[in-house]
């Protein structure tokens, strides 16, 4: 599931502003440090357990997306409505608990109103 979203982001990527194509490229690559970290490096085998991927993500993402050289919160609100529509199919899907958790810290922490947001999308 996740590789997939992956996938489907890297599409929206290009739509993006300077700024969050900038943001995007320190988040992906944020992500993927923190997964070969906390899966790849604990896996002496080579094989790794997708359930733990998806963890790491849900676990990391968020830290990702505010503490690069460009946050989150920083970005213009077109960028910011592109994610968040991007990300908003999770919410209908096993991960609703995980993905609503990770959107409530991240509005919180850029102290942005979701509902004028969704209003807007």
């Amino acid at each position: 599931m996740m590789y997939k979203k992956c996938i489907e982001y890297s599409g929206i990527q290009h739509t993006l502003t300077k700024k969050g194509q900038e943001w995007s490229e320190y988040v992906r690559g944020c992500i993927q440090r923190s997964i070969a970290k906390n899966v790849l490096d604990q896996n002496s085998g080579g094989l790794v357990d997708c359930q733990s991927v998806t963890n790491t993500f849900f676990e990391e993402h968020v830290g990702c997306y505010i503490h690069g050289s460009v946050s989150f919160c920083s970005l213009p609100s077109s960028d910011i409505a592109k994610v968040v529509k991007q990300g908003s199919d999770l919410i209908f899907s096993k991960h609703f608990i995980q993905q609503t958790k990770s959107g409530i810290e991240l509005f919180r922490s850029c102290n942005i109103d979701l509902l004028q947001l969704l209003w807007n999308l």
